[in-house]
């Protein structure tokens, strides 16, 4: 008998709200890859309406995802961002304002079978 590993994967749509000067934590159970593909500024009523986004992870990686205002208030992207199991990953929003992300999250399954 041969073992073999068959990977399958499945994928949920997200999206997340962080308000400016707030920290989004994510807690990785299994392998991913995040796709975004819109990152939106939603205006306070106060402030400058400026936000940057950026991304740490548990394991060390980080990015700057984007900066936003009032003129520039929609970013489309694809991104394509792999997490690993048990990793914690961190959505930073610096500025005033609130930001909507959204896409898709990719799952990956690995089962073994004889």
């Amino acid at each position: 008998m041969n073992n073999y590993e068959q990977k399958s994967s499945f994928l949920i749509k997200i999206a997340l709200s962080i308000k400016g000067g707030n920290v989004c934590e994510v807690k990785i159970k299994d392998k991913n890859v995040l796709c975004i593909n819109t990152i939106a500024l939603i205006p306070s009523k106060t402030g400058t309406n400026s936000i940057t986004i950026r991304m740490t992870t548990s394991s060390g990686k980080s990015a700057f995802i984007c900066n936003l205002n009032e003129q520039s208030n929609m970013y489309q992207t694809q991104t394509k961002l792999e997490f690993f199991e048990k990793e914690i990953v961190s959505f930073e929003a610096f500025g005033t304002g609130e930001v909507h992300l959204s896409g898709v999250l990719f799952f990956f399954d690995s089962k073994k079978e004889n």
